[in-house]
């Protein structure tokens, strides 16, 4: 039995360790701690705990939490104390910190003194600091054997309004100045040499050699006890009451990717009580204030969490972004003849993958990549898994030895075969290589009441029109050239004699004329 309850309290003080430093308040130097959450044992894990009398009873916090403070009642069985523990001997501390809440109650009591926290040794050395009931300011002593012998006392420049939560921190450095603060303002101070009790009892609401007296009414909570100088930024901290658990990141998903993929981190605290500020590099990040941040950069992110003063500052997550690769496809001839032998591909960096229509691992068949413009990719993944893509086009078409320009030229001399068919051989220029030419037959010609069209190879006269006009300028027809073969109805036409069929291109410019006869 005697060992079970051995386990149980282990793992009770574990849990109470876990509850107590995973709140964003100062530990470092942190000797003893009573957070008098039902008990007076020790939080700061230095087994510093103290014993309560039977004047002491648990009451609610500065929060309205129950059980989380200690009521004195001014009775002299009202105290706490912690004696001889040799980590509270100040004598061996060259700065010294006690922070503590308090609530004087305005009831009557028969002591005008009323101590908060004392900390004195045998020799009646001692540091006093206990409410004034009569100035409702705090006093503080560093006594030396009686009241006359006192080394320092002062009286604090604010008043404390009974029945209400106050905190107060006294520090001492090592040069021996002493400052009071109340509630996160300076209060009093002095550079008085200092006299530090040796092995000396940490008492909590009255005087530890004066029976009866020096009683304090009221509540107090929290007391600390620090061998560290505790800062500006400390003493804001403890008395804003920041029990705001340490801010952290939450992610899901890699904090390494590549170029163009992200990373959402949230915070761990959320809800309309926090402010947030993202920062990278320790640098804020403009415009990033809320709970949750989209990270696609490279570097060291943290967010800090404010609220209502109190402040919380994540730990860093760092994000690394790794490049894309850098790729490319050696060139191809910008028009290939469908008749032309398959093709080898080679891209760069090689062991990547070729696709595209005609494309068979790095083979490019233009017999099976069929007619037309054609789209080729190439894409490469790298050993950190990033990966990136580069395309090249080309034409294939189906007439040998043919050059493409932008100006469509004919032959001087109109041919009309014994099949009554008007050829136009129709040359396009201006693409270096190859050189491509295209037949158009128009027949029969002459006609009496049909005419039809074959445009050949249509596919290179996309965004071409062709329009057909009589002897005085009218249009009878026009088309966009985007089919293989049309057949009009010449009923329509405006009657027997010379028409005119003129090959626009797609600047609008005419650049072929030719003759048909409607008999």
């Amino acid at each position: 039995m005697k060992k079970i309850k051995t386990i149980s309290f282990t793992i009770f003080f574990c849990v109470l360790l876990n509850i107590v430093f995973s709140q964003n308040l100062p530990t470092d130097g942190l000797v003893a701690y009573y957070p008098f959450s039902g008990n007076t044992l020790d939080s700061s894990g230095n087994n510093n705990h103290a014993t309560k009398n039977a004047g002491v009873s648990s009451t609610s916090d500065k929060n309205g939490n129950n059980n989380k403070a200690y009521f004195f009642d001014g009775t002299g069985l009202a105290w706490i104390d912690a004696a001889n523990y040799s980590s509270l001997n100040t004598a061996n501390m060259n700065n010294f910190a006690i922070s503590v809440w308090f609530n004087p109650s305005s009831g009557a009591s028969a002591n005008t003194n009323r101590n908060i926290v004392q900390m004195q040794d045998g020799q009646n050395v001692n540091y006093t600091i206990t409410y004034n009931a009569t100035t409702s300011k705090i006093d503080y002593y560093n006594w030396n054997g009686t009241i006359s012998e006192s080394n320092i006392s002062f009286s604090s420049s604010m008043t404390i309004v009974p029945n209400t939560w106050n905190h107060l921190v006294l520090r001492i450095d090592s040069t021996n100045k002493t400052e009071l603060f109340i509630n996160n303002t300076i209060a009093g101070s002095s550079n008085q040499p200092v006299l530090k009790p040796i092995s000396p009892t940490l008492v909590i609401g009255r005087h530890p050699f004066v029976s009866g007296s020096w009683n304090f009414l009221g509540k107090i909570d929290e007391v600390r006890i620090y061998n560290k100088y505790l800062t500006n930024e400390n003493i804001k901290t403890l008395s804003t009451n920041c029990n705001m658990s340490n801010a952290f990141i939450n992610y899901n998903g890699p904090t390494t990717f590549c170029v163009g993929k992200n990373l959402m981190l949230q915070a761990n605290l959320q809800g309309n009580l926090y402010t947030y500020t993202w920062k990278i590099n320790g640098d804020e990040i403009p415009g990033a204030t809320s709970s949750n941040h989209l990270a696609t950069k490279q570097g060291t992110y943290t967010v800090k969490i404010d609220s209502s003063s109190c402040i919380s500052l994540s730990t860093p997550v760092s994000v690394i972004v790794n490049p894309l690769p850098n790729i490319s496809i050696n060139p191809i001839p910008a028009f290939i003849n469908i008749k032309s032998n398959p093709i080898v591909l080679v891209g760069n960096p090689v062991g990547g993958i070729f696709s595209g229509p005609g494309v068979s691992l790095n083979m490019f068949e233009p017999y099976l990549a069929s007619l037309g413009s054609k789209i080729i990719n190439y894409t490469y993944s790298d050993l950190k898994g990033c990966i990136n893509s580069a395309m090249i086009s080309t034409i294939i078409y189906d007439t040998l030895n043919c050059s493409i320009i932008d100006t469509i030229h004919r032959y001087d001399t109109l041919k009309i075969s014994v099949t009554d068919t008007l050829i136009i051989n129709a040359k396009l220029t201006s693409i270096t290589n190859p050189n491509l030419r295209n037949t158009i037959k128009v027949y029969p010609n002459p006609t009496k009441s049909n005419l039809t069209i074959d445009f050949g190879n249509f596919g290179l006269l996309l965004n071409y029109q062709l329009k057909i006009t009589n002897s005085i300028g009218q249009i009878v027809y026009s088309t966009s050239v985007n089919q293989q073969q049309t057949t009009l109805d010449l009923n329509t036409w405006t009657g027997k004699g010379v028409y005119y069929i003129e090959i626009i291109d797609p600047l609008g410019q005419k650049i072929d004329s030719r003759k048909i006869i409607l008999q």
